[in-house]
């Protein structure tokens, strides 16, 4: 199971050199903890070291609690929003634009 989600992600790192579409996929998805981000589509730059990208997270066993929590609670799409934010541990800022969603593979 995935969490889909838009998301918008500000650069922070002075090191990362972003040259190309396929280098900020890379860095996107390597940001984000135990290699779960599954897809990432819709890829675009707002602006210098700011892109938004819809990205579908895959749902581990280790944060179990906090998806059972986020399907049963009325206000999931916050939960699955604190889950996502919480995956990510880039040198940057991240903000899900959109509510995430429950998706298959």
């Amino acid at each position: 199971m995935l969490v889909e989600c838009e998301i918008e992600i500000s650069v922070r790192d002075p090191q990362v050199f972003l040259e190309d579409d396929h280098d900020i996929k890379l860095w996107i998805q390597s940001c984000f903890r135990d290699l779960c981000c599954y897809r990432i589509s819709r890829l675009v730059a707002v602006a210098p070291s700011l892109y938004r990208a819809l990205v579908a997270v895959r749902l581990t066993n280790a944060h179990s609690p906090l998806i059972e929590q986020a399907k049963q609670s009325k206000e999931h799409s916050q939960a699955l929003k604190a889950f996502v934010v919480q995956l990510f541990h880039g040198k940057g800022k991240i903000t899900c634009v959109s509510d995430p969603v429950f998706c298959d593979a």
